[in-house]
C-alpha cells in the first residue's frame, strides 16, 4: 500500500524559471531599442508650449536664457569693418526704451536702456531729470580698464543744441550770449557751454536699466553692452533720441 501511495506523488520538479520564448525575446529588445532612440531624439530639444490654439511657441524662459550675439560678430557676417563699425550710428528710441545701433540703414543690434527720472517729454532745462531729443554727436569718449561704474563708459553727446538754445532764449533761461556760444560750439563740433540752465552732461554710460528710470537724462546700458557700444563708436558718432 505504502509503494502504491510513493508511485501516486508526481516527481519534484527543480525551481527554476522558464525561458520566454525566442520571439517574445525579440519583441522585447526591439522595444527598448525604440524607447532609447525616442530619449535621444528628445534630448537637448528646447522646451514647447502651445497657445490656447495650439500651435507650439518657444518657451519664454529659454530665449532669455539665449546669450545675445556680440556686435562684432553680426558686423563680420554683414560684412563690415569693426572697431569701430564704419557709418555706425545711433538711434535711442524713448518709447521703447531701446537704443538701437545702426550701420548706414543696416540695423545690426538693439539694446535695453534706462533714461530719465523726469518722464518721456524733452528736456527742458537743467535738473528736470528729462533726457533730450533731437540729433547730436558724441564729443567726448572714455573708458576706463574694468569699469563697473556708470562714469567708467562714457560718451558724452553735445547737448544743447542750437535749437535748445533757441527754445531757452524763448523761454528767459539764457541770454543772447550764451545762446550764441552754444552755436557757435555747434558749427566748430565743439563741446557746448555746459554751464547754462538749459543743463549739462547729457550722455551715454553704464549703470544698469533697473529701475527704467533712473538717470539724470541720460541713456544707461547695461554694462555688457556700454562696453560693446563704445567699442563700435567714435567721436562723432550721430545719435538720433526720438519720443
Amino acid at each position: 500500500m505504502r509503494e502504491w501511495l510513493q508511485d501516486m506523488q508526481p516527481e519534484a520538479q527543480p525551481l527554476t524559471r522558464r525561458a520566454p520564448p525566442a520571439s517574445r525575446r525579440v519583441w522585447l529588445a526591439l522595444a527598448l531599442i525604440l524607447l532609447a532612440a525616442f530619449l535621444a531624439s528628445r534630448a537637448g530639444r528646447p522646451p514647447v508650449r502651445r497657445s490656447a490654439s495650439g500651435v507650439p511657441q518657444p518657451d519664454p524662459r529659454l530665449e532669455e536664457a539665449t546669450p545675445a550675439q556680440p556686435l562684432a560678430e553680426l558686423a563680420r557676417n554683414a560684412g563690415l569693418r569693426r572697431n569701430p563699425i564704419p557709418r555706425a550710428r545711433l538711434v535711442v528710441d524713448k518709447s521703447d526704451l531701446e537704443l538701437r545701433f545702426y550701420s548706414g540703414e543696416r540695423l545690426l543690434k538693439t539694446y535695453p536702456i534706462a533714461l530719465g527720472f523726469g518722464g518721456l517729454e524733452g528736456k527742458q532745462q537743467r535738473d528736470d531729470g528729462r533726457t533730450p531729443e533731437g540729433t547730436f554727436r558724441i564729443v567726448k569718449r572714455v573708458m576706463r580698464p574694468e569699469p563697473t561704474h556708470w562714469g567708467d563708459v562714457w560718451m558724452l553727446l553735445n547737448y544743447p543744441l542750437p535749437e535748445d538754445a533757441e527754445r531757452g532764449l524763448a523761454a528767459g533761461l539764457i541770454d543772447e550770449d550764451q545762446r550764441r556760444a552754444i552755436a557757435e560750439a555747434a558749427e566748430r563740433g565743439d563741446i557746448p557751454p555746459q554751464d547754462t540752465r538749459l543743463g549739462s552732461g547729457i550722455g551715454i554710460h553704464i549703470g544698469g536699466i533697473e529701475p527704467r528710470d533712473w538717470t539724470l537724462g541720460c541713456i544707461a546700458l547695461e554694462r555688457e553692452d556700454g562696453i560693446e557700444v563704445y567699442q563700435q563708436t567714435h567721436l562723432g558718432t550721430p545719435v538720433t533720441i526720438q519720443p
